[in-house]
């Protein structure tokens, strides 16, 4: 009896080093493209919001110039929620959103992605980044009396960092964008067991996501702008084959020698 459970175990080990070559962990979705996609994209994204929202599937409109244009408003004042200190500034419609933001004094912890301003129940699609960070006075937008100010906090956009990594994680995106060797730098790196052949962004909706397959040369030597992450993206790392190898056997010896020992008279 001892014999042929021997022959059966050895049977199966030799099966699974066939077997588990093919069985690295992955996600499918409607698409999987490779680096040169991935590319393309963080370019686009380095276009701004309006760019991010449409790779995520959101279709918003460029900000309209209308909007930079001064017109004669009553006098009133903006109410600002979230991250600020000053939670109402005057305006009179010559008071552009970067003075009310720096009259407000946000936190500089803000999601400035998430931020946002809604006039008459409608979000315009202000940049906070590129006005705040980058100084592009082309989203400094005229405040109305009546417009609301949301500035968001910290986590309220984010990527997520899964697998064969140190530390699996959430981290924060308050700009709308972080590349990929950053993110996964914050994740502790990748673990040895980890495959560097194989890395995955996932992007978009769960059910039907669009998959980029990239690999550790990609993320080294490409430059860290060519490789943008933007939220939602879910960085996934696999396992080497050989990490699988060992998991299996350390649930399956155990198991072997437990059935062996029964065996015995």
């Amino acid at each position: 009896m001892k014999d042929l459970l021997r022959n059966i175990c050895f049977f199966f080990l030799g099966a699974m080093i066939l077997i588990l070559p093919a069985c690295s962990p992955c996600y499918l979705g409607r698409e999987v493209c490779g680096v040169d996609e991935f590319v393309m994209d963080s370019y686009q994204v380095q276009e701004g919001k309006v760019a991010i929202l449409s790779l995520q599937g959101k279709e918003t409109q460029p900000l309209k110039e209308a909007l930079l244009e001064r017109t004669s408003y009553q006098n009133g004042f903006v109410e600002l929620a979230g991250l600020v200190e000053e939670h109402e500034v005057p305006v009179d419609g010559s008071i552009g959103l970067f003075s009310v933001l720096a009259k407000a004094r946000i936190s500089s912890e803000a999601n400035l992605f998430k931020s946002y301003v809604s006039r008459q129940g409608e979000r315009l699609p202000v940049d906070f980044y590129r006005l705040l960070v980058e100084g592009d006075m082309s989203q400094n937008i005229l405040m109305q009396a009546s417009d609301k100010v949301y500035v968001a906090d910290p986590y309220s956009a984010h990527i997520t960092l899964l697998g064969e990594v140190a530390l699996e994680q959430r981290i924060p995106v308050p700009s709308g964008f972080l590349s990929l060797r950053e993110a996964i730098a914050q994740a502790g790196g990748i673990r040895f067991t980890g495959d560097t052949s194989y890395i995955q962004v996932i992007r978009g909706d769960s059910p039907e996501p669009k998959i980029y397959r990239l690999n550790w040369e990609h993320i080294l030597h490409l430059p860290e702008k060519s490789l943008l992450l933007i939220p939602g993206d879910i960085v996934y790392v696999s396992s080497t084959p050989i990490a699988e190898w060992h998991r299996f056997l350390s649930q399956l010896v155990p198991s072997f020698f437990s059935g062996e020992a029964r065996t015995k008279p």
